[in-house]
């Protein structure tokens, strides 16, 4: 129950108060009870690392998500959440300047996955990310425009971890 106490505290202040919720997730990783599930690391790190680089703290959000990464439990989790997982932290490392590293391995780890044309979304994302800084504005506001058509904002889901629609809109 204390988990599932700390989820609705944090489901909660994630709308209203972005610190608060960070401040319930840190006093959460420190309960015994809670970081014996399993689910523990992908609850505590996914969610602060969304927390923080919705607070615009993008080396907490690298960080957390690092951690989530190395845990053994991310490693058995389905394919396309780790794809979705990585493709968050290609935003981490663009807002921190340096997408490199991290776009070489969701091309190679995750190329079978967005090759599906369920995930044609998925890659077109990750295209435009990857030349961002090349593109002119007007290139740019194009490849966006094309991007919207394949998940018009009226039916988004919550399948993302970070609103693509939304982050790109904050960088035209």
């Amino acid at each position: 129950y204390l988990f599932y106490y700390y989820n609705s505290l944090v489901i909660n202040y994630q709308v209203s108060d972005k610190q608060k919720a960070i401040e319930v997730l840190l006093e959460a990783k420190t309960k015994t009870e809670i970081q014996q599930l399993p689910f523990y690391t992908i609850f505590i790190y996914l969610n602060l690392a969304v927390l923080y680089f919705d607070t615009s703290d993008f080396k907490n959000a690298r960080k957390n998500l690092a951690k989530l990464k190395l845990s053994d439990h991310f490693k058995s989790m389905d394919n396309v959440f780790r794809l979705k997982v990585n493709v968050f932290e290609l935003l981490t490392f663009y807002e921190l300047g340096d997408i490199d590293y991290q776009l070489n391995i969701i091309q190679k780890d995750f190329k079978d996955v967005l090759n599906k044309d369920d995930y044609k979304r998925e890659k077109q994302f990750v295209e435009i990310v990857s030349k961002m800084d090349k593109l002119s504005a007007d290139e740019l506001k194009q490849k966006v425009n094309s991007f919207y058509e394949l998940t018009p904002e009226n039916t988004l889901t919550d399948n993302d971890i970070i609103n693509y629609n939304e982050w790109l809109k904050g960088k035209l």
